[in-house]
């Protein structure tokens, strides 16, 4: 039986090829266009249930005038650089935060 360490790997692995790459939008259902032009993809409702501010402007009252919304995919503008962004939203979809010394 797998390890409970070599399992979060592979789950953190897994979660990024398919919510918050850099490269793909096929599984993802938000886009977030950082300072640089650069973008990230990632999946609303993972997102929401790690923090009350995107819950807030995915599922709630507030309703931010920075979003773009094409179907059910909404695109949003971040004044964050790519990295620092990057860093965040796949924390958020995989419980690991990669620091590079």
């Amino acid at each position: 039986m797998p390890k409970s360490k070599d399992m979060k790997k592979s789950w953190t692995r897994v979660t990024r090829a398919f919510c918050c790459g850099s490269e793909t939008s096929e599984y993802s259902d938000v886009i977030f266009k950082c300072e640089e032009g650069q973008k990230v993809y990632a999946l609303k409702g993972i997102l929401a249930m790690h923090s009350p501010f995107f819950r807030s402007i995915f599922f709630g009252k507030m309703q931010e005038s920075e979003i773009a919304r094409s179907g059910n995919i909404l695109t949003m503008t971040v004044p964050w650089k790519y990295d620092a962004f990057f860093a965040l939203i796949s924390y958020c979809h995989t419980g690991m935060l990669e620091v590079d010394h």
